[in-house]
């Protein structure tokens, strides 16, 4: 996989191909696959069913038995499971749902595919998370949802959350996309709440190749998700298909949810790597302020000149969590708002991987190789 260089970057400092020949440099996302998910999915492979079917109904088993029992359904993407949680609020046109401005733009996307409106607020300088005083500040008769972002799988405050989301009677859509494992006071993301998403890209702390979850409050939900997942389609008593909406096609073949299945039964242990990998992040990239848990953070030269200053001084990174309301979509949107604190952060680069000119560690605090 490649690195997380991105031509959207200043092309001048983009390394050239004999400087990536000559110089180690760390992906993007290097998943860990053991042998044995590499032969049950030759095993899903040689059954022939290799669509949505029974490894994709024991994922979701696994998945529940992991959160404390709550039902889980699997799509095929954490994008496409915030689609589907939108629609099973019954969001749409004229109603307003609150997300932060530091997040990843599939969150405002989707709230404006559905044809409801997002607004943004800002988020602490520290954590990157949600200010809950400016998530009230938002808060109008059309607001009908907040959907929070567990930054880089640091959990926001679900006490302030959902004694919030009750005082105003409004649907918590949670995108935990990088959050699977974390807790909050003792209790796993996703074990309690209203609607919790999690992303199985390669780069989250499992992965299924591709993949998403949605986790739900109970069994007439995820049956709902059923149908919202596939056509919206619906049997009928006597055998026939009809359709009431018209769902997308967002389900999880039996490949992909049989590679979760090895992932999630590592996750612990994949969590604990990171936890002793991160001191050694945080000794390479020291940031004023200090850099949330997961991804470290540089600070640009100049506002506006995002991953400039990373790039500089390091080899082959990028940006991994800009700030989505910046983007050119939502500039000049009226739900915009000022977000003070989003704008000191935002020519901040997010740094995933880097390999310096001269002096940065590899993540096993061991010299980089020259």
């Amino acid at each position: 996989m490649a690195s997380l260089s991105s031509d959207s970057l200043v092309s001048d400092l983009s390394p050239s191909r004999e400087e990536r020949s000559a110089h180690p440099y760390l992906p993007f996302a290097r998943p860990t696959l053991d042998e044995d998910t590499i032969a049950g999915v030759v095993e899903v492979l040689r059954s022939g069913w290799i669509t949505t079917g029974p490894q994709v109904k024991k994922f979701e088993a696994a998945l529940s038995d992991y959160l404390g029992g709550r039902p889980a359904r699997m799509l095929n993407s954490a994008t496409a499971a915030l689609e589907v949680a939108l629609q099973l609020c019954g969001i749409g046109p004229g109603d307003e749902v609150i997300t932060p401005s530091q997040t990843f733009f599939a969150a405002p996307n989707m709230i404006a595919k559905i044809g409801a409106t997002p607004v943004f607020a800002d988020v602490e300088l520290i954590s990157r998370n949600l200010d809950f005083d400016a998530v009230e500040r938002a808060i109008t008769s059309r607001t009908k949802a907040i959907m929070p972002t567990h930054f880089a799988g640091l959990p926001v405050d679900m006490d302030r959350l959902y004694a919030m989301a009750e005082r105003y009677r409004l649907r918590v859509i949670e995108d935990a996309a990088l959050a699977i494992g974390s807790s909050w006071r003792g209790r796993r993301i996703g074990g309690f709440g209203d609607l919790t998403v999690f992303s199985f890209h390669p780069n989250k702390n499992m992965t299924a190749i591709e993949g998403g979850a949605l986790v739900l409050n109970d069994e007439a939900e995820a049956r709902e998700v059923e149908t919202l997942r596939f056509h919206g389609i619906t049997r009928l008593p006597d055998g026939t298909r009809d359709v009431a909406f018209p769902g997308g096609k967002f389900n999880l073949p039996d490949v992909n949810a049989r590679i979760g299945l090895g992932q999630l039964a590592r996750l612990e242990e994949f969590n604990a790597r990171r936890r002793e990998r991160v001191a050694d992040y945080f000794q390479m990239l020291r940031t004023d302020p200090p850099a949330c848990y997961r991804i470290p953070v540089m600070r640009a030269t100049k506002p506006g000149t995002v991953g400039i200053c990373s790039r500089r001084c390091c080899r082959w990174t990028g940006c991994a969590s800009t700030a989505s309301s910046s983007a050119r979509l939502w500039r000049r949107a009226a739900s915009a708002p000022a977000c003070p604190t989003k704008r000191r952060i935002s020519p901040r680069c997010s740094v995933v991987a880097a390999i310096a000119r001269e002096s940065c560690r590899t993540p096993s605090g061991l010299p980089a190789k020259r």
